[in-house]
């Protein structure tokens, strides 16, 4: 699916986890992702469920709302321009 390649991809290339890691590393997150997205969520809530994601499934904690900052503004920009 072309929406989850995107999101994939941003993710794979932040790499959150700090080195490099399986294509597959952050499928639990693209769906995630997708389904804030599609419910109509806020920038908020993309932000906040990456951060549970990595913090508690990932056990990344904490991880700083700064290094996370980035990674939300690609998926949200990406998702506007799809969406509008």
């Amino acid at each position: 699916m072309a929406e989850e390649r995107a999101v994939r991809d941003i993710l794979n290339e932040w790499e959150p986890i700090g080195f490099p890691t399986p294509e597959n590393e952050y499928d639990c997150l693209v769906h995630r992702v997708l389904s804030v997205l599609h419910v109509s969520g806020t920038k908020h809530e993309l932000e906040a469920t990456i951060k549970f994601e990595l913090e508690h499934h990932f056990g990344l904690r904490p991880f700083p709302a700064k290094e996370i900052k980035p990674a939300v503004d690609r998926i949200w920009k990406w998702w506007q321009e799809k969406t509008s």
